[in-house]
């Protein structure tokens, strides 16, 4: 996410109080893929990219790993994962992963290096380039996508917005592999 900057800028942060920049992600008019022709995997492809330029940047201090433990993704997303040598697990619901997390038993994502970065992280989900830059609702997003290690993001998106790329996402991914987002446990 370095680099990368949002479209929109100046909503005030309630929290805060100070001027802050939010973006929106997905192209304007919120077209969906039920009302597009099917796209072919190279588009879809060049549309993931470009939903995740939208991302705002944050300014990492690379102090999350231990934040990336199971994984939600698309068919499509993990398709770009295999093609790295990286297989996810189907990902679990967060009660079964809380269950499994006061076990002491934290999954580990297999996409996290020995040293604790990324191997994938110019392919990463979705789910991934938003840690820490989704403002927080836990009544929406629960266990939350806050950074805890004072990270700032360029700016912010609200849980909506969220929602609605991984859903854009989601129906591009059905278009192009048929596959649906994978069952949870």
């Amino acid at each position: 996410m370095h680099g990368m900057r949002p479209r929109n800028r100046g909503r005030r942060d309630a929290a805060g109080g100070r001027d802050t920049a939010t973006t929106r992600l997905g192209p304007s008019g919120g077209e969906t893929m039920s009302r597009q022709r099917i796209p072919t995997r190279a588009e879809a492809i060049a549309a993931l990219e470009d939903l995740y330029e939208q991302v705002p940047a944050i300014e990492c201090k690379g102090l999350c790993h231990d934040s990336c433990t199971s994984i939600d993704a698309s068919e499509l997303e993990r398709e770009r994962l295999a093609a790295r040598g990286v297989t996810l697990p189907v990902h679990m619901s967060y009660e079964r992963l809380q269950a499994l997390i006061a076990t002491g038993k934290t999954p580990r994502c297999p996409a996290l290096s020995p040293l604790n970065t990324c191997s994938v992280y110019d392919v990463r989900p979705l789910i991934c380039r938003v840690f820490g830059v989704v403002r927080d609702r836990s009544d929406l997003i629960r266990g939350g996508l806050r950074c805890e290690h004072g990270c700032i993001p360029d700016a912010t998106i609200d849980a909506s917005e969220l929602f609605r790329a991984l859903r854009q996402i989601e129906e591009l991914s059905i278009a192009v592999t048929g596959v649906p987002r994978s069952r949870r446990l």
